[in-house]
């Protein structure tokens, strides 16, 4: 992207970018699951969400003193990090108790769970799972949609697919120009949003594995209803010529709300979910199922957005 000359070679980076955000978006919340003591597996996948929220945040904050070729040069940063460090991370004990590799996934277990605790209970379990899981039959993607899954499949998917068409994309990456529209300050606006979200994931850390996922999501969803009714409000306000003085700052409560509500709840508690709630015969394919349709929805969202401002800014945000 940082070389590109024209819009192809631009593309072709974004697409790969892109590819790569994917697999690792699926594939980073399903390892954190599989390797985490049951009581903590939740707020370590929400630790997961922290950790993209503060990337996230940071790489804003930087792209308004930088251009974005520059910020493409720096993006290659953190990925060399990931690749080296990946060489030093073990693979999923429970993933290698499942393809027959009995000796590393003790190796494996043991080694993140440190070298003087007993996991003999927890090898175990794990074989007990792995067992059970042969003792299925194997489910192709048109079974997937048999009546008996009908009820998890709609609920898992369901908690996926509205994460992504909350519009939270469109929100983000069109926040300056949403500030702005809205007659507050796109730099002031921009900078406030990357800094708020990060204490509400951290308090949805604290609280996912002791409150609960069902409460932290209706709490969250809610606080998405209201934050976009401030910010239709605004924009409504603004269509008319009322409240000229105070109008920009319900767009600023309604974004800033909607922030710290999303990340907390609806943003990372789907992943969480996901990755407990499906029968064990299903939960690769219909978790994976799940992430491809988070992706088109967020792309679809990211793609409509501006179209659906210039309709109209306040019909967007009702």
């Amino acid at each position: 992207m940082a070389m590109a000359q024209g819009p192809w070679v631009l593309y072709l980076g974004r697409c790969m970018v892109g590819f790569g955000m994917t697999i690792v978006g699926y594939a980073a919340p399903v390892y954190i699951a599989e390797f985490t003591p049951k009581k903590l597996r939740g707020g370590f996948v929400l630790l997961h969400v922290l950790m993209v929220t503060s990337g996230s945040s940071i790489v804003f904050l930087i792209g308004l003193v930088t251009s974005w070729r520059t910020l493409s040069l720096i993006g290659i940063i953190p990925s060399l990090l990931q690749m080296v460090g990946l060489f030093f991370v073990p693979e999923s004990p429970r993933w290698l108790m499942m393809v027959g590799q009995d000796e590393e996934f003790k190796a494996a277990l043991q080694r993140v769970r440190g070298a003087s605790t007993d996991i003999s209970q927890e090898v175990a379990d794990i074989k007990g799972s792995a067992e059970a899981l042969q003792q299925m039959s194997k489910v192709s993607f048109m079974q997937l949609f048999q009546r008996k899954y009908a009820y998890v499949l709609i609920v898992g998917i369901g908690t996926a697919v509205l994460s992504a068409l909350v519009g939270y994309n469109g929100i983000v990456f069109y926040a300056r120009s949403i500030f702005e529209s809205a007659g507050f300050s796109g730099r002031v606006g921009t900078v406030v949003l990357a800094v708020v979200q990060l204490p509400s994931v951290v308090l949805g850390v604290t609280l996912l594995d002791s409150f609960g996922r069902l409460p932290l999501l209706m709490i969250s969803a809610a606080g998405l209803c209201l934050g976009c009714l401030l910010a239709g409000f605004s924009f409504l306000l603004q269509d008319h010529h009322l409240l000229k003085g105070i109008g920009p700052y319900f767009a600023l409560a309604g974004l800033l709300l909607y922030v710290v509500a999303y990340p907390a709840g609806v943003g990372g508690t789907w992943c969480v979910i996901n990755s407990e709630i499906y029968p064990i015969n299903i939960k690769g394919l219909a978790g994976s199922f799940g992430a491809v349709m988070v992706c088109v929805s967020s792309w679809a969202v990211s793609y409509a957005f501006n179209f659906l401002m210039g309709w109209s800014s306040s019909g967007t945000f009702f």
